[in-house]
């Protein structure tokens, strides 16, 4: 489109490109100075120029030669020189004001803006003045008598739009860089579920409570500490909470490992879990009696283990102090010795309707 509107492809790279490509930067320095952190938005610009000016003219110059007219020789190469050169002044402070340290300030930023504005002037100067006096646009390829490519007016206008859209997204990325980097990490937690359906929707959170207390089960019987474990699922357990203490507490394996440690006051209890929560601890549990408990053997956390899961639905975990055993007992089903793979699939198998609901 600009060159449909007859400007030269100087001005075209001095002003489109060049603030289209800058306007990211643009962005970072900014943001970085808002947040205090002066070198990124110093050595941001400092460092942008320097590539541009080194890596990439010497990189195409390699593929191509570069033909270079005399007004840039003149007037555009001087030009940014001399904009290094009021920078420089502008930020040595310590030198030229005897200040304690260097630091551009608002006179500075509005001193920079105005040579900013001439620069500016002086490419629209470039765009318009041949144009007005019927002078022919220096130009190599015009020269050579290599035809430039046209595009219509509606493709012009489509590159325009996707370019502005291109660049929206840059900003974005660059303004919400936190954010982004938040889901980012958040949908890296749940890859290695290898389920397409954690990442569009919250995961049930049924595996990962399942390994923090097979973690923490382990652990206690490691140490030969006994434990009288709990699971909840539909029939509440409210008269046994207020037996023990309530303590409504997110679930973590050293709270757990804590409770049971011998000589603590809730130990020889029951704890009661549900979900990701810890209940209550140091509960008291009934006990077989008559029958029951002439049939019955084992200690008393095995005992109490026994009579809970007859009369509720609640799934118990129990560790031997004596013999390091885990057992589990449910309804009339009393099984010992269950291994990790064997524990984590019945916890996940007793509370899986939970977290499906």
């Amino acid at each position: 489109m600009a060159k449909r509107l007859n400007i030269p492809p100087i001005v075209i790279g001095l002003t489109i490109v060049a603030f289209g490509t800058s306007t990211p930067e643009l962005v970072v320095s900014v943001s970085s100075a808002l947040k205090g952190s002066a070198d990124i938005a110093i050595g941001n610009v400092v460092g942008s120029n320097i590539f541009n000016t080194l890596m990439i003219v010497g990189c195409t110059a390699m593929f191509a030669p570069i033909v270079v007219t005399r007004n840039t020789l003149r007037k555009e190469i001087p030009l940014c020189i001399l904009a290094s050169v009021v920078m420089l002044i502008c930020a040595n402070d310590i030198f030229l004001d005897k200040a304690s340290k260097n630091v551009l300030n608002r006179a500075d930023g509005l001193l920079l803006l105005c040579f900013f504005a001439i620069f500016v002037g002086y490419t629209f100067a470039i765009a318009f003045k041949p144009a007005a006096a019927g002078e022919a646009i220096e130009h190599p390829a015009a020269e050579e008598g290599t035809e430039i490519k046209s595009f219509p007016w509606w493709k012009s206008i489509l590159y325009i739009l996707g370019g502005l859209g291109a660049l929206g997204a840059v900003v974005i990325v660059i303004v919400f860089q936190p954010e982004i980097r938040g889901i980012l990490t958040r949908i890296g937690q749940v890859a290695n579920v290898f389920s397409i359906k954690t990442i569009f929707f919250r995961p049930s959170g049924l595996d990962e409570i399942t390994e923090k207390i097979v973690e923490a089960v382990l652990e206690l019987q490691k140490k030969a500490h006994g434990a009288l474990i709990v699971l909840e699922k539909r029939v509440g357990l409210k008269s046994y909470m207020d037996s023990g203490e309530i303590v409504n507490s997110d679930f973590s394996k050293k709270l757990l490992c804590t409770i049971f440690y011998p000589g603590t006051p809730l130990h020889d209890g029951a704890v009661i879990i549900l979900r990701d929560k810890i209940l209550a601890a140091g509960c008291v549990l009934p006990m077989p009696t008559g029958a029951a408990a002439a049939e019955q053997s084992g200690g008393m956390r095995h005992r109490a283990a026994k009579a809970l899961a007859a009369e509720t639905d609640a799934f118990v975990i129990v560790v031997s102090e004596e013999t390091g055993y885990i057992s589990i007992a449910y309804r009339d089903s009393f099984r010992t010795r269950q291994s990790k793979r064997e524990l984590e699939e019945e916890i996940k198998r007793h509370w899986r309707e939970l977290y499906e609901d």
